[in-house]
């Protein structure tokens, strides 16, 4: 493990999902071969976004044993997990929705808060507490009035844009030029979709982050670095093709029917 005086680089998927926590470790096994094979490093971290009703951080948590896939750290966000392709710092955080509709992600939060209150006051919220607060990108989400919400964040507060595989190439919004205007990092991750065949992504798209490790404190150090535009960032993993990126939206949108027969 790395000295705290050290300058090391690790693979950071800063948006990661997972939907079936009886598979926990099974994801995060599949996560550290894609952090080894398409970054190229043994040293990764995933910074969880999890939605209300998903507590996978908590029962991760509770497993935790020394010497096991599982450690715990000194910091009650943060948590090892340990496997002869990578071993991963796992990060605690949640993915709210405003009530104007605009996904926000507070990472290295553990405590879950309710979704729905006014875009501004649930920011303000969780800056108050020195979270790394991201806007990720969507599909749909930052078009209309919802993408003037977006910019006003990035015009009056520290709030990151994210970006995610997920994204065409072709699609690109101006609001990530604005916010590396505005000295904000763009921080990619994963954000794979509940979809057959997408969600053993995880680890597969991010950024290589080269950093200032604090062993006592890893995903403090971490997300200080995030925060900080001149932290060097190389984005790793692909963006998604035209093709790809319209059979998972038809996935998507036929698995929802589907659940909406079946109620």
């Amino acid at each position: 493990m790395p000295e705290a005086s050290d300058c090391v680089s690790v693979a950071v998927d800063a948006h990661v999902h997972i939907y079936e926590p009886v598979r926990a470790l099974e994801a995060l096994a599949q996560a550290a071969q894609n952090v080894r094979r398409r970054s190229g490093l043994g040293r990764g971290a995933l910074l969880l976004t999890e939605s209300a009703g998903f507590h996978v951080f908590d029962q991760l948590a509770a497993s935790a044993t020394p010497g096991g896939p599982i450690e715990a750290t000194s910091e009650a966000n943060a948590l090892w997990f340990r496997s002869q392709a990578a071993d991963l710092l796992i990060i605690a955080g949640r993915q709210l929705v405003s009530a104007e509709g605009v996904e926000i992600l507070a990472l290295g939060e553990r405590v879950a808060s309710p979704d729905g209150a006014p875009l501004e006051e649930m920011v303000d919220s969780l800056l108050a507490r020195d979270l790394l607060v991201v806007a990720p990108w969507g599909v749909g989400k930052w078009l209309g009035r919802r993408k003037g919400l977006v910019q006003n964040l990035l015009e009056t507060r520290p709030v990151h844009l994210g970006d995610n595989g997920g994204r065409p190439a072709v699609w690109r919004s101006p609001l990530f030029d604005a916010a590396r205007r505005r000295g904000l990092n763009v921080l990619p991750g994963s954000d794979v979709l509940p979809i057959r065949g997408r969600v053993s992504g995880i680890g597969s798209f991010g950024a290589v982050v080269e950093t200032a490790w604090d062993a006592a404190k890893p995903a403090h150090a971490l997300l200080s670095a995030l925060k900080n535009p001149a932290t060097r960032m190389q984005r790793y993993g692909d963006l998604r093709g035209v093709p790809a990126f319209i059979a998972d939206q038809l996935q998507l949108r036929l698995q929802k029917r589907r659940r909406m027969e079946g109620q």
